[in-house]
């Protein structure tokens, strides 16, 4: 029985942790000169602090990724140690002279 409540107690301690720091899109990019190998690691950094690839560009060299403030603040440590250094910038609608595009 009381094994039941230690589970139960670690599935709510988990939910509350979970709801304080909600995932958001954010679009990562680089210059356009960065070697494709910096691109796949920093891939390979967001997806083991636990964020997902949504989209990845053709044209530009970056990705829209889901993740939380904790994985995106580890991704950046983890990037600033050495290569290209990415922008990160939230993800959204853009306007241009004031009308949605």
């Amino acid at each position: 029985m009381k094994f039941l409540y230690l589970i139960t107690f670690l599935a709510f301690l988990f939910i509350e942790i979970s709801a304080h720091d909600p995932q958001r899109q954010v679009l990562i990019t680089y210059p356009h000169d960065t070697a494709s190998t910096y691109m796949a690691e920093a891939k390979t950094h967001i997806e083991a602090a636990g964020g997902e690839i949504l989209h990845e560009f053709e044209y530009i060299k970056g990705f829209i990724v889901k993740a939380t403030a904790n994985a995106l603040e580890a991704f950046k440590s983890a990037t600033s140690m050495s290569g290209p250094q990415p922008t990160v910038e939230d993800n959204g609608p853009v306007e241009m002279q004031g009308q949605e595009e």
